[in-house]
């Protein structure tokens, strides 16, 4: 970027084949309004390219090929966390596609893999890896790597799943209780103590997710659990302290964050032995 008003990319440039080919590439690139300079080398088979508008960049790679020439592509195989969802797919596809230069980009909800295909010089690779890492999506820079995070992703998992059935389950025998008849229900200042580390410490990576989520214009389970948990926890409290009502909900708000976790739990596991299983066979 040379300055504020305009953007400028190398772009390596095949079917160059001598000085009438750079001639005629030049030519043609300035007949765009938007293009405010160009100079091609034939020896390093590149067009130094600076733009006035920051959407024609995506307009380039048409540009070049019909002057009679193309562009260099590559692709990248990336190992994406955070992938839990058909919605987390969608939107890792629609940020990228909109990124100038990115031609393709197709993520695997069953491996957490995105395969992406982009225009050398217009893109590189770690303008992919910044913007995965900005919408929440980072990306695992290789196999060993992986499969530390993944494990630790795992064992974390496991621990909230664990912590959150002992918190809840006090609440859960009050409720069983309490729907059968008994006086069982433990005291409403029991059961917010019990509830706020389930809220606000085990259910924080839904706030997380729901806030990245959001920012990029689209929902997900993310924001399903954190919008209808802390309904229900914010209502309880309500309930429990502005009225003489003690028939609250921090038990549901608890159970369902737990339950969630249980199951991304469930499903990180998942996701590792169908991984080995695949790098044995590959072995």
């Amino acid at each position: 970027m040379s300055d504020s008003q305009t953007l400028r990319r190398i772009i390596p440039v095949t079917g160059l084949t001598c000085a009438s080919c750079v001639s005629r590439l030049e030519r043609s690139m300035l007949k765009h309004e938007s293009v405010a300079s160009v100079s091609v080398n034939l020896a390093l088979a590149n067009a130094d390219i600076t733009v006035t508008d920051q959407a024609a960049m995506a307009n380039i790679p048409d540009w070049i090929k019909a002057t009679g020439f193309d562009v260099e592509q590559k692709s990248a195989l990336f190992t994406v966390q955070n992938i839990t969802c058909a919605s987390c797919i969608s939107r890792i596809e629609k940020v990228l596609l909109k990124m100038p230069g990115i031609i393709s980009a197709t993520a695997n909800l069953a491996n957490s893999q995105l395969q992406v295909k982009w225009v050398n010089g217009l893109v590189q690779k770690s303008d992919i890896t910044t913007k995965l890492a900005a919408i929440n999506y980072p990306v695992v820079e290789n196999d060993e790597s992986s499969n530390e995070e993944q494990g630790a992703s795992k064992n974390t998992l496991a621990l909230s799943a664990m912590m959150g059935a002992v918190l809840s389950l006090p609440m859960v025998i009050g409720m069983i209780g309490e729907m059968s008849g008994l006086a069982w229900m433990i005291p409403a200042w029991i059961q917010f103590l019990l509830t706020l580390p389930i809220q606000f410490v085990i259910g924080w990576r839904f706030y997380v997710g729901a806030y990245f989520s959001l920012k990029n214009g689209s929902a997900n389970m993310d924001v399903l659990v954190a919008l209808g948990t802390t309904t229900a926890f914010l209502y309880s409290l309500y309930l429990w302290l502005f009225t003489p009502s003690m028939h609250l909900y921090f038990e549901a708000a608890a159970v369902v964050i737990t339950l969630v976790v249980l199951g991304k739990w469930l499903e990180e596991r998942a996701k590792n032995l169908t991984g080995d299983a695949i790098r044995q066979l590959m072995r």
